[in-house]
């Protein structure tokens, strides 16, 4: 039996074993003491006849009311009654023990199981959250402890339940079978609760059928679902930064959020830049960006801008989800980015001027027009990534330098311009010349870079000259000879006495007047000359030899024509101005 059961008593039959021949006395019987669990109605009969049975009167049972193996005895006293016979009264006869056997188990015992309330570990939005529990037999292990099955399930809320266990013996635990969780599908506090139902079982023990339900078990279930950050896409992608010079900066700060729902239940974002290839740069990190919050600052990207050129790369984020400070999961790694980076670096123009560095103009005489164009080139590399270059005139330190005024305007890469700027002097009045024209540059982007214009760094030109106010003479050529110089006729083939041309320098002798060189040059009209020339024939002197000409009879024919004299003047040890063209 189990404890607490109700037991149908047996009825004890007892005889009185003697002749009924009128000398037997008659039988009374009374339930006595019992051992070992057992139990008896107190019952009694009196005056059982000879012969007689009485199988009601006195009945025996087992306790249930505790566990245990139940074997004992009933006892029975016994008297022989000579009331309406032997007039004897009353013998007591030698009681007598009923042995009785049986058993009685106890119901298996959940016990409380553990944990509870089940408080879950924080977890991340589809992370598995489950607990087993704890649950034991306490039912005695002294053999007559039935086993305990189990199952849980009902779960309302956000909880599961899953699992069973049967034939628990006494005293044993299971931990492993019986498991609650949680719905991580989605974030935020979740809690419900799952039923433990339990039952004796008699198999292997009483063997009693069927088995005992046992009081349902609540567990209380709660825990926190948690979603990592979750971080934008960086904007903006791809990075195309703006035209810069070789040597600036060029930078783009990137924009970038935590777009995880912000309710209390999502995690931090974290977030570092590197691993530039190519031209790119990459500098920065932040960390402890909450949900919902966007940062614009901390992540770099830039070129290299030490050399021009299309430059071009990338740099990777790392991403990390971090709950310090919100739940107990530490730092979770995510998927990084990828940036693309670009940009295109343009050198600056670069001046050079090509002419000697001084302007040496040397002797000049007042009222002469003195000037020379400065030649100007852009040397930078001409490869699309050169800005063109502009030059203008700055001032001069000396009034009497003079320019006109011009200006070049994009110059491009590898290009010169030699006739656009001109630099001259003011002859005016005598005096020494030594100062500096200053050369303004600029480089200028316009169609390029589109960077504008950005000044270069200045020129001086040195302009230096001797004005004389000495005033010389140019040589002025006079021909003595009556023209036409008249030949006469001749037959064709005859030899003809040349005629020598006179030549006068017509100045005055006076130390002001240059020399007079000749050249006798072409000829027409079948007129020809020697060839001749003459140098620095002085002022006022003639020169009626070094040059003459004749007629060609090698064909027949009037001969007419010209014998052109080419005229220099020269400075050459007067006024020391050089070679001057005269008219021919």
């Amino acid at each position: 039996f189990r404890e607490g059961d109700a037991v149908t008593a047996q009825a004890i039959s007892i005889s009185n074993d003697v002749p009924d021949d009128n000398f037997s006395e008659k039988l009374n019987a009374q339930a006595a003491g019992n051992t070992g669990g057992v139990l008896n109605n107190g019952g009694s009969f009196n005056l059982l006849g000879p012969g007689a049975t009485d199988s009601s009167s006195i009945t025996v049972s087992i306790d249930t009311s505790t566990a245990g193996n139940k074997a004992g005895n009933a006892t029975i006293d016994f008297q022989s009654d000579g009331t309406g016979s032997s007039g004897l009264g009353i013998t007591p006869l030698t009681s007598q023990d009923v042995a009785v056997t049986g058993q009685v188990f106890r119901l298996a015992q959940a016990g409380v199981h553990t944990p509870e309330p089940v408080v879950m570990a924080d977890s991340h939005v589809g992370d598995t959250a489950q607990q087993a529990l704890s649950i034991t037999n306490t039912a005695a292990n002294d053999g007559f402890s039935e086993s305990l099955n189990a199952a849980i399930g009902n779960g309302t809320g956000d909880v599961t339940g899953t699992g069973s266990f049967n034939l628990l013996a006494a005293q044993a635990t299971n931990n492993s079978s019986l498991v609650v969780s949680i719905d991580t599908t989605s974030a935020g506090a979740k809690s419900g609760t799952a039923t433990i139902s339990s039952e004796s079982d008699g198999t292997g023990t009483s063997g009693i059928v069927p088995n005992v339900a046992l009081a349902d078990q609540t567990v209380n279930v709660s825990g926190n679902v948690y979603r990592l950050a979750e971080a934008s896409v960086h904007i903006p992608e791809p990075v195309v930064l703006a035209n810069v010079h070789v040597g600036d900066v060029s930078q783009q700060a990137l924009t970038i959020s935590n777009i995880a729902a912000n309710d209390g239940f999502s995690e931090n974002l974290n977030a570092s830049i590197g691993g530039a290839t190519g031209n790119a740069t990459a500098t920065g990190s932040f960390t402890g960006l909450g949900a919902g919050a966007t940062n614009s600052s901390s992540l770099v990207v830039g070129i290299d801008t030490a050399i021009a050129g299309a430059r071009t790369g990338t740099a990777s984020i790392g991403l990390v989800s971090d709950g310090n400070g919100i739940n107990s999961l530490g730092q979770t790694a995510l998927s990084g980015q990828t940036v693309t980076v670009s940009g295109n670096v343009y050198r600056l123009a670069e001046a050079h001027i090509d002419n000697p560095v001084d302007f040496a103009f040397g002797n000049v005489h007042v009222g002469d027009t003195v000037n020379q164009a400065v030649s100007i080139s852009n040397i930078a590399t001409a490869d699309a990534f050169s800005e063109s270059l502009n030059a203008s005139f700055g001032a001069a330190n000396d009034a009497r330098i003079t320019n006109n005024g011009l200006s070049i305007s994009q110059l491009a890469a590898g290009n010169t311009d030699n006739s656009t700027m001109v630099v001259g002097l003011n002859t005016s009045a005598a005096g020494i010349v030594n100062g500096t024209q200053t050369i303004n540059f600029a480089s200028d982007g316009t169609g390029s870079s589109g960077l504008g214009i950005t000044a270069l760094a200045n020129q001086d030109l040195a302009v230096s000259a001797t004005i004389s106010a000495n005033v010389f003479r140019l040589a002025n050529p006079m021909i003595n000879n009556n023209q036409p110089v008249a030949f006469g006729n001749f037959r064709e083939g005859d030899a003809v006495t040349a005629q020598a041309i006179s030549i006068t320098n017509d100045v005055p002798d006076d130390g002001s007047s240059e020399a007079l060189n000749a050249q006798a040059a072409g000829n027409t009209g079948g007129v020809l000359n020697n060839g001749g020339s003459f140098t620095r024939l002085g002022p006022g002197a003639t020169n009626s030899s070094s040059i003459t000409v004749s007629i060609d009879t090698s064909t027949a024919g009037n001969k007419a024509g010209n014998a052109t004299i080419d005229f220099q003047s020269d400075g050459t040890g007067s006024s020391g101005l050089g070679i001057t063209p005269l008219t021919s």
